[in-house]
């Protein structure tokens, strides 16, 4: 059987920031033509976005130990085109793939970001993600990317621990977030949280940054 088309959206969001004086200081304005939804629950979305900003300052838009790169304080205006591709959440393996392209702030910016998720059952969930950006600008050239990994184990319906692992070539930073949370009474909640925090120094070496505790619990008393 082909796949039957369920719905069909157009949306149109506009909006924008400006001073005490009436003046824009940024716009964004989403028109998406193409956005549909078949009998599968996957879905195929196409946008585009005209976008402008007015900085009053120089800026770093990246920066790193090896290259920084800045913007001067100017009035930019751009538009990006965007596609993405999403398989429906009710799939054992399903995630989104989103590509975008366009100028941005005098120059031009190429994106690209992938989502797997996993649930092979109800007690185990995990996800992998990339991004990759890409970018060509009158102050120099640079390319961000980010890795993260996800996993949940839902030991039972009162107890969950998840643990979030995070990398981006900018910062250096490889951090891992644990979180576990257990209902030990319907009206009682604990949980407990373990950051990790590594850095990648010019030798390609991970060195130790922070570690981070908390432990928070909650209970209602009900009259």
């Amino acid at each position: 059987n082909s796949p039957i088309l369920r719905q069909m959206f157009f949306e149109f969001n506009p909006s924008i920031v400006s001073d005490l004086g009436g003046h824009w200081e940024s716009y964004l304005v989403e028109i998406k033509p193409l956005d549909w939804q078949i009998e599968s629950g996957d879905r195929f979305e196409f946008s585009i976005e005209p976008e402008g900003d007015r900085p009053t300052e120089d800026f770093e838009v990246f920066s790193s130990d090896t290259k920084t790169v800045v913007v001067p304080a100017d009035i930019y205006r751009w538009t990006s085109y965007n596609l993405q591709l999403a398989l429906a959440s009710k799939r054992r393996f399903n995630g989104e793939a989103t590509f975008s392209t366009g100028s941005f702030y005098g120059g031009t910016l190429n994106s690209v970001a992938l989502t797997l998720r996993m649930k092979p059952s109800a007690f185990l969930t995990a996800e992998l993600g990339m991004e990759r950006h890409s970018a060509q600008l009158p102050g120099g050239e640079f390319i961000q990317r980010l890795y993260s990994g996800r996993v949940q184990v839902n030991v039972s319906a009162d107890l969950q621990v998840a643990s979030l692992v995070q990398y981006d070539n900018e910062s250096r930073s490889l951090g891992t977030n644990t979180r576990m949370r257990w209902t030990f009474n319907p009206l009682g909640e604990l949980f407990v949280v373990f950051n990790h925090n590594m850095l990648r120094n010019l030798n390609d070496r991970f060195a130790f940054d922070s570690n981070q505790l908390l432990v928070k619990m909650q209970y209602a008393y009900r009259f």
